[in-house]
């Protein structure tokens, strides 16, 4: 999406944003990227943490379940444990030498996927989960097939809530609504402050872009010359 300032905010066409249609005057809902057009407006959290994982501690944590809540985490990455575990018995090899590995075991994945999944502690859930932490449980030659039904029950539970995490939020966004001028919004939820600029959409285009590039909003020179 392209902005009057000519801001450039790169999302996937498959994902869902926090919006504010044209024609619903200023109402506030979560719609499908494919769905949206010029004239429309866009939150764009300005949050540094991972919101998605701040949104779900302070709802379990209301709750009262939060050593429950850390315990299922900890489940569910157990695949991204095992594979820093794999990296690091085998620190000779590079991004590319486990490429390579991943790929004898199903797993087609670029460079930068394999770092993010190396470095970024904020993956829970990979794409395509089920394929992905098999092949990666079955790095090791005595992998433990409990374990990898174990990870997947616990992927599954965070799906589940995820979601009643965003039917929370979009039960307080629908009270909302954002005046024609309004160029910033703050939800409050518990002790979480959500932030989020608003930003009228000018343009749409498709582009064949670099993870990295995912969920940032940045100056085409920028894109152009790679400079993030």
């Amino acid at each position: 999406f392209m902005f009057e300032d000519l801001g450039i905010h790169i999302v996937p066409e498959n994902g869902s944003k926090l919006i504010s249609k044209n024609s619903d005057e200023g109402k506030i809902t979560y719609a499908k990227i494919l769905n949206l057009e010029p004239g429309d407006k866009i939150l764009i959290s300005t949050n540094t943490s991972n919101v998605a994982s701040d949104l779900l501690k302070t709802i379990v944590i209301e709750n009262g379940n939060i050593e429950e809540y850390l315990l299922l985490e900890k489940r569910a990455k157990l695949w991204q444990s095992e594979l820093l575990k794999f990296a690091r018995d085998n620190s000779h090899l590079s991004v590319k030498d486990l490429q390579v590995i991943l790929k004898k075991k199903g797993l087609k994945k670029d460079v930068v996927t394999i770092r993010n999944w190396l470095n970024d502690k904020d993956i829970i859930i990979p794409k395509f989960r089920e394929s992905v932490i098999q092949g990666i449980f079955e790095l090791r030659s005595n992998f433990n097939t409990s374990q990898i039904e174990d990870c997947l029950d616990a992927n599954n539970h965070m799906i589940s809530l995820r979601s009643k995490a965003r039917e929370i939020l979009q039960g307080k966004i629908s009270e909302i609504n954002i005046n024609e001028d309004q160029q910033s919004l703050s939800i409050s939820l518990g002790k979480l402050n959500l932030d989020y600029d608003i930003k009228e959409i000018v343009s749409v285009s498709d582009s064949l872009v670099s993870s990295r590039f995912l969920y940032k909003t940045i100056t085409n020179e920028a894109l152009n010359n790679r400079e993030i």
